[in-house]
């Protein structure tokens, strides 16, 4: 399905004005503000944790040499107040 709506520059424009409204309202950040993960409830940190985890894992998986400008191949870095996930390639 093709929506036309998203071929229009104005429409984009006019739709990320709108969800910078929402975030202001949400949050109280200004416009062009960056909440971050470390402003958000801590289930989300933990999604954010395990997220980081999975995605440590199969950039090993899928490049055992690793790759230093990658930050996928960097320790995952805790968010949340739980321990970080431990994930085995089997």
């Amino acid at each position: 399905m093709h929506v036309e709506a998203w071929d229009k520059q104005e429409n984009i424009r006019e739709a990320e004005n709108l969800l910078y409204e929402v975030k202001k309202l949400l949050t109280g950040l200004k416009h062009n503000v960056n909440p971050g993960i470390t402003m958000v409830n801590n289930n989300a940190k933990i999604a954010y944790d395990l997220h980081q985890v999975i995605r440590h894992r199969l950039a090993w998986d899928e490049n055992p040499e690793g790759d230093f400008w990658n930050v996928f191949f960097d320790t995952p870095m805790q968010v949340s107040d739980q321990p970080l996930a431990e994930i085995n390639k089997e």
